[in-house]
């Protein structure tokens, strides 16, 4: 008992002790708060700052489902957290959407000594402890108009009816989460109601806001894409980026401006005669686009590859292209929609497997791969996990 001692020992020794031991105290407590004041993690890390690359139907596109996500603590935290919510976020492509309720969502915890690697599309299979359950009944999804630039909300909240100790030394975290609810009569199949945010590692090449109208009917459309194809992958340093814009009638004057930020509000060109035109980014630089013949119409394509240097990771590309067409409206000027582009890791690694079916009580699900047995893509819903982490 220290306190005791200190009375019996001579008083010199004590009080020299007495700053060592403070300074101690405080590295500690500052350590530990340091620790303990991370309240939120986003898996991928990268989804706080933009869309990620992928969208899917699961969890939540369905009344009647079961998704579950297989996490590896890299993704969470060294020695484990205290969980107390869980947040996924609405796609952007699928926007607009209106709000809706999936009337009965189960959520399960649990520690797994399942690997990634051996993840298995029997559910029952990735359960190897006992799972505790921590939400339970009806579900509110977000509805939006806007497709604006960067992330949308962690507005899929799920707050749980107690927290949940994940300790990483007793394997990764289960996420299982079920509909309950009834399957809609439909001969074709279901059609998803609902779109979640998903990733896959990589850089991104996203697209946001709307198209522009135009009084002929124009259409003036603007992609990125990675050597003809958003292979998320290749968007990264040392590798070139085509921002290809497409026409379908006669070709006129257009540029291509680039920048690298979005406007934080949309500039809605209505009042000075451009009507379904908006400008959605802060350009740096407008390259012209020379316009070349294609089966579809026209198209024109400005390439630029990243540096090869890795402090380009993570850097934003924001890209809109402008058509001149004095047929167009009053103002003569049409614009297409935004483009997002996120600087990845070639070398990036997936923590999170996601197991998908739709139906009730199913038994068995599909691995979430975009790519081939080969050469797999593993993808996943991203989301927000809160609590504390240490």
């Amino acid at each position: 008992m220290l306190p005791l001692a200190s009375t019996i020992d001579p008083p010199l020794p004590v009080m020299k002790t007495l700053p060592v031991m403070k300074t101690r105290f405080l590295l500690f407590a500052a350590v530990s708060g340091a620790l303990c004041a991370q309240s939120a993690v986003d898996v991928p890390f990268h989804a706080a700052a933009t869309e990620c690359n992928e969208s899917l139907a699961l969890p939540f596109g369905y009344e009647a489902f079961r998704t579950q996500l297989l996490v590896d603590p890299a993704a969470i935290a060294p020695n484990g957290a205290v969980l107390t919510s869980l947040r996924f976020r609405v796609d952007r492509y699928a926007l607009p959407r209106a709000a809706s309720v999936l009337s009965s969502v189960t959520v399960r915890l649990s520690h797994t000594s399942q690997t990634l690697a051996g993840v298995a599309t029997t559910f029952a299979n990735n359960v190897t402890a006992a799972p505790l359950v921590v939400y339970q009944g009806p579900l509110a999804l977000p509805g939006y108009t806007d497709r604006v630039a960067g992330a949308l909300p962690w507005d899929i909240h799920i707050p749980f009816l107690g927290a949940f100790q994940y300790t990483a030394s007793q394997g990764r975290l289960l996420i299982d989460i079920e509909g309950n609810g009834p399957m809609p009569p439909n001969p074709a199949g279901p059609t998803p109601t609902c779109f979640v945010d998903a990733a896959e590692p990589g850089g991104s090449a996203t697209h946001f806001g709307a198209m522009g109208t135009s009084a002929t009917g124009e259409s003036l459309r603007l992609t990125a894409t990675t050597q003809g194809d958003f292979e998320p992958l290749r968007i990264s340093p040392g590798n070139p980026i085509d921002f290809v814009a497409q026409t379908g009638f006669v070709p006129r004057p257009a540029w291509l401006a680039l920048g690298f930020a979005a406007l934080p509000t949309p500039v809605d060109l209505t009042p000075i005669g451009a009507p379904g035109n908006a400008a959605y980014i802060a350009a740096d630089v407008f390259l012209p686009l020379p316009w070349t013949s294609t089966f579809m119409g026209h198209a024109s394509t400005v390439t630029l590859t990243l540096p090869g240097s890795p402090s380009v990771l993570g850097t934003l590309l924001y890209g809109q292209s402008l058509l001149l067409d004095a047929a167009a409206n009053p103002l003569g000027l049409q614009l297409s929609r935004g483009v997002e582009v996120r600087v990845g890791d070639a070398n990036e690694v997936s923590y999170v497997r996601q197991v998908d079916a739709v139906g009730s009580g199913a038994a068995t699900g599909t691995l979430v791969n975009l790519g081939s047995f080969v050469q797999p893509r593993f993808a996943s819903a991203a989301f927000r996990l809160e609590g504390a982490f240490f």
